[in-house]
């Protein structure tokens, strides 16, 4: 009987440790996604935006800190009570006054608190790019540079079973100069050295935000004429076993913006190191979801962040 009890009570001791151990590592986590998704502006201004959060808790109590590097406070801003919206372990958080905060140039940190606890922190600085001499124009334009320049993620095109893998990262007018029309853009994938496949040069392009999410599908190399004829590099292709560079290359002049690395083995994407569950410190931790761009409605589904 007694030796039942001790089996009983170790039992339930495994249970209770298995169940604290998971809630420790499926802390709450601010999306690097919706981080670059916030506007930024020429003025050196950035709006808190609608934040995704995973692993939400039933009840929120939420704020965003920025700070300078050194530590000193710039603002704060809470989160409604409520979640906008909710799907499995994701809640969308709305800020409670759309704030829209203007940076001197320097370098930041934006920390994320969730019940007291700060869950999620990005460092990101802020440039001064040019100064007018213009009397009737004056002022300055400036570009935030950190994760937006750091990081894209890997994901299906579409639905289909055989869709194109695209790529998805931040870029815009403030990676060209002041005034300068080019916008033009190829993403260009390459295995060990190799170019494998690359997108279509016609139509990549910046577009006019100084900074917002892009993406451009692949297909094998091509003509610029012939993408219509060109077959689809599948996300299974480009998980082949090797070493990958993915270059975000500007058509007119052929500067490279952007250039992101990952190793697949197995067949498989090997997972970004931060972006493995239980990565510490925790702040640093960037969850492999991001919400699906093609659907109308709250969805989730696996991405593949890579940095360069």
């Amino acid at each position: 009987m007694l030796q039942g009890i001790r089996s009983l009570i170790v039992a339930v001791a495994l249970i209770l440790f298995g169940a604290v151990g998971a809630a420790a590592q499926n802390n709450p986590s601010v999306s690097l996604n919706s981080f670059l998704q916030y506007d930024t502006y020429p003025n050196g201004s950035i709006a808190i935006e609608p934040t995704d959060l995973a692993f939400a808790p039933a009840k929120l109590d939420a704020r965003v800190v920025i700070r300078r590097a050194g530590g000193g406070k710039v603002a704060e801003h809470r989160f409604y009570e409520d979640y906008r919206m909710k799907a499995q372990v994701f809640g969308r958080m709305m800020p409670a006054q759309s704030p829209v905060e203007q940076l001197a140039p320097g370098d930041y940190v934006i920390e994320y608190y969730v019940g007291g606890k700060m869950v999620t922190a990005f460092a990101f600085s802020v440039e001064r790019t040019s100064t007018s001499n213009d009397p009737f124009n004056p002022g300055s334009t400036y570009r935030f540079t950190g994760p937006w320049q750091q990081w894209a993620y890997l994901a299906p095109h579409s639905g289909s079973a055989n869709a194109a893998a695209s790529v998805y990262f931040w870029g815009g007018t403030s990676d060209v100069p002041p005034n300068s029309r080019e916008r033009a853009f190829t993403a260009k994938a390459y295995r060990n050295g190799t170019l494998i496949a690359h997108s279509n040069p016609r139509t990549g392009n910046l577009g006019a935000k100084a900074m917002h999410r892009r993406n451009a599908f692949f297909q094998v190399p091509h003509a610029a004429n012939k993408s219509h004829q060109a077959r689809n590099v599948t996300l299974a292709e480009l998980s082949k076993p090797g070493r990958y560079r993915i270059d975000i290359v500007l058509n007119d002049s052929g500067k490279v913006i952007r250039s992101y690395s990952y190793e697949a083995a197995g067949g498989k994407i090997s997972p970004h190191p931060r972006s493995v569950i239980g990565y510490q410190p925790q702040a640093d931790y960037v969850f492999p979801r991001a919400p699906d761009p093609r659907s109308s409605s709250y969805e989730w589904r696996e991405v593949h962040w890579i940095s360069g």
